[in-house]
């Protein structure tokens, strides 16, 4: 495939991705990928998501008046274990898709399964977790600074978890890295490729949160209205969140100048 054969010779021949982040191009190649694997990537993110979409179905379970009783005790105890198994599923996801992009682009098939096992083998469940946790620090202090520069550091680190896992950079190394590599692009497209990215499903995200609020109330768990907002956030989080985890695993790749400069052990 072209695509392919691009991504290993970024930086040698035309202008790369090195130059510029081509947002367009971008999305639409991750698109190709996801949904030219949809068992792979849509599957493995509809898996992922259905935690968080049985948490958010539990809200009509909720019985204020009923608080104490061992119904709602079980309904405690079940929403407790989904936000375990959602935290830990989470934390697979988020490695798995960086690997999962690579082997694709190298034409080497490998179920998202494989990429979980992947991701144990190495014992990088935890230094995943802990590039997710030092960007979502780094983002919370800066919004906190007035917000321009927690929106600067949300796309400075943005490729902190393609760092940790396609690059053997630990901790706050992975930030440092992705820094390293999004700052000659920053205005060249890179913001615009992150801001494409959130932009999308907080619009329509926001959208349909909004429309619930204004026709049932904001603090309402009537039926139709936790259906609505649990399907949409569902729907956003299986048909677009892979696309936006697949694009900036691209650009990591192509920063970092292709395939073949990733970590030594990533396609034995």
């Amino acid at each position: 495939m072209a695509e392919e054969g691009e991504i290993r010779e970024s930086g040698q021949t035309g202008e790369s991705i090195s130059d510029r982040v081509k947002v367009k191009y971008t999305i639409v190649r991750a698109y190709r990928i996801c949904y030219g694997n949809p068992n792979t990537f849509l599957g493995m993110a509809a898996v992922v998501s259905f935690p968080a979409f049985a948490m958010s179905l539990l809200a009509m379970a909720r019985n204020p008046e009923a608080r104490g009783s061992m119904g709602q005790g079980l309904v405690g105890l079940l929403f407790l274990a989904l936000v375990v198994v959602a935290f830990v599923l989470a934390i697979y996801y988020a490695g798995a898709i960086p690997l999962l992009t690579a082997f694709t682009l190298d034409n080497r098939p490998l179920g998202w399964t494989d990429a979980f096992g992947w991701i144990h083998d190495r014992r990088l469940f935890w230094g995943v977790f802990l590039a997710l946790l030092l960007i979502g620090l780094a983002i919370l202090g800066g919004l906190i600074l007035l917000i321009i520069p927690g929106l600067l550091f949300l796309v400075w680190f943005t490729l902190a978890v393609p760092a940790r896992v396609l690059g053997e950079f630990p901790g706050r190394k992975a930030l440092s890295e992705s820094r390293r590599l999004i700052q000659p692009v920053l205005f060249r497209g890179a913001a615009w490729l992150v801001a494409v990215l959130v932009g999308v499903p907080l619009v329509i995200g926001g959208a349909a949160q909004g429309i619930s609020w204004a026709i049932w109330g904001f603090a309402s768990n009537a039926v139709p209205k936790v259906l609505i907002t649990s399907i949409v956030t569902f729907a956003l989080s299986v048909f677009w969140g892979p696309v936006a985890y697949v694009a900036l695993a691209i650009v990591f790749i192509e920063l970092s100048g292709g395939l073949s400069k990733l970590r030594s052990d990533l396609f034995l």
